[in-house]
């Protein structure tokens, strides 16, 4: 899939099973790994060790259309549906996970989230008919265990250190897999 033959499903959003009639805009949805970095004195290079999944920040900025020769306002949406639905994860004691549905989010396994900071509504001074509303999120993901050994190596066909089954290397990895087939592939026929 992909956002030429299918620019609806990347122009729209669904949160909580509830989709975004109009446009919207993505923007900070990233998939990072937080890492402490160790440079020992008079040597080169560093020892990094892995510390977890950085939570992504996205902002989605719904587009707000009013047009009533069309039976379009928005802004009613916005206000009735939305702005409701979006203060529900800050309802009772414990923060509650708003899920996404937006191919991205999918790609960079962002499941669900929590609302950081609802926007207000901005007219365009040229277009009275036209707003947009900035909603900051935080990725939902509850802790968990990571292992947070030192990298042991580098991965691929002249990787050295970290290739080797002794050195945990797990042929069945779909990743490791995945990683083979692309070695495969710069090797050529």
């Amino acid at each position: 899939m992909n956002p030429i033959d299918h620019p609806d499903l990347f122009e729209t959003v669904t949160i909580a099973g509830v989709t975004w009639s109009g446009t919207v805009e993505v923007t900070g949805l990233d998939y990072a790994m937080g890492w402490d970095v160790q440079e020992a004195d008079g040597s080169s290079g560093a020892t990094c060790t892995r510390k977890g999944r950085v939570l992504a920040k996205p902002t989605i900025r719904f587009d707000i259309i009013y047009d009533p020769s069309k039976g379009i306002d928005q802004f009613a949406e916005w206000y009735d549906t939305w702005v409701p639905l979006l203060k529900s994860c800050f309802a009772g004691e414990e923060p509650v996970g708003l899920t996404i549905e937006y191919p991205d989010a999918q790609a960079l396994e962002v499941s669900s989230f929590l609302v950081d900071k609802i926007g207000m509504v901005v007219r365009d001074p040229l277009d009275y008919g036209h707003a947009s509303v900035d909603v900051s999120f935080i990725q939902f993901a509850p802790a968990k265990k990571v292992s947070t050994k030192s990298a042991g190596g580098s991965k691929g066909k002249n990787a050295g250190a970290g290739s080797g089954e002794s050195d945990g290397y797990d042929p069945n990895d779909p990743i490791n897999k995945r990683v083979d087939e692309l070695n495969e592939l710069l090797d050529g026929p």
